[in-house]
């Protein structure tokens, strides 16, 4: 896959602002094509999920969430929102490829960013 970068993009502008700001937000970073082609292959890969309760930490496989029933994932839902109304709570999902101490190009889901100009 190659992902190529929105040819608008205002670089100079962009350099300018990240040299004062220390961050930069920027919106249509992608062309919108390889925006979308990224987004597909995400959507194809097996997610988990990693949540808390409380201080305890929770995180289930791409397989356990594929066979969650619809009552167990309304529960744990229904956790998380209530949890969250009064202490911290998070809830994410993650690919196990790339977890911390896998975190390479396996199964051929590797990037090539480039840019069109």
């Amino acid at each position: 896959m190659t992902i190529k970068l929105n040819a608008a993009l205002q670089r100079e502008a962009l350099k300018r602002d990240y040299a004062l700001k220390k961050r930069l937000q920027i919106r249509e970073l992608l062309e919108p094509e390889s925006a979308d082609e990224l987004s597909e292959s995400l959507r194809e890969l097996p997610w988990g999920m990693a949540y808390n309760d409380g201080p305890a930490f929770n995180q289930l496989s791409p397989e356990q969430v594929a066979g969650m029933d619809d009552e167990e994932a309304d529960r744990i839902t229904a956790g998380i929102q209530e949890r969250a109304q009064t202490q911290f709570q998070f809830l994410y999902a993650f690919n196990p490829s790339c977890m911390p101490t896998s975190c390479r190009t396996r199964h051929g889901t590797g990037f090539l960013i480039s840019s069109s100009s």
